[in-house]
Order: C-alpha cells, then sequence, then structure tokens
C-alpha cells in the first residue's frame, strides 16, 4: 500500500512538474521481503535511524532494475501478498534478475493494485 501510494503521489507531482516546464521524476519502487536490523546506526554526534541487512540491500539492487513507474517486487513478496490478499493486486510475469552479491538470479515480477 505504501509502494502505491507513493507512486500515486509522484504521479500527481509529475502532472504539476509538467504543467510548469520542469523535468517529471522517474520513481522506481523495488520490495524485498524478510529479517532486517533496525536501530540508530553511529556515534553520538551523528545518528542516523536505518535498516541494515541482506533484504535492504535486495531491495535497493530490485530497484535499480525497475523500469521507471512501476513497483518491482521479489517473489517473496508476490507470495506473500496472494496468501493474505490475493484479489487485490495483479503481478506480472516472473522473471530473473542477476545483481550483486547473489550467485544466482533473484525471481521478480511486477506489482500494481487491481482496478488502480
Amino acid at each position: 500500500r505504501l509502494a502505491r501510494d507513493g507512486k500515486g503521489h509522484a504521479d500527481g507531482a509529475n502532472n504539476l512538474r509538467n504543467r510548469a516546464g520542469q523535468q517529471v521524476l522517474q520513481l522506481r519502487i523495488g520490495i524485498h521481503w524478510g529479517e532486517v536490523v533496525i536501530g540508530n546506526v553511529g556515534t553520538a554526534e551523528r545518528l542516523d535511524w536505518t535498516a541494515i541487512g541482506d533484504v535492504v540491500n535486495t531491495a535497493s539492487r530490485i530497484e535499480k532494475n525497475c523500469p521507471p513507474g512501476e513497483i518491482l517486487v521479489s517473489t517473496d513478496v508476490r507470495d506473500a501478498i496472494l496468501a493474505k490478499r490475493p484479489d487485490d493486486f495483479v503481478f506480472g510475469e516472473t522473471f530473473g534478475i542477476r545483481v550483486k552479491g547473489k550467485r544466482g538470479e533473484i525471481q521478480v515480477c511486477t506489482a500494481a493494485q487491481k482496478g488502480g
């Protein structure tokens, strides 16, 4: 839902930017599923709230392979959504992408809300 809402806000911002003659934003969203470490990282002078782990890196690499204006999800995410909300989303064909740090391909597909 967050990715869909973010995409909707970006579309609205792009409509305004286009009317103003400005360059449109090229939003790409990549989503993966798993456990991460979340918390404050850094020193007392500079603390950042962040998420760390293989899942974060994999999501970032999925996003880098995502076409502009799309939402690209791992098959782990797709399967979790289909188990809980099978009637809410449509998924494109599954395909593999090669990413840094992984031996084999990661299976991914595009995702969109039905009727949206």
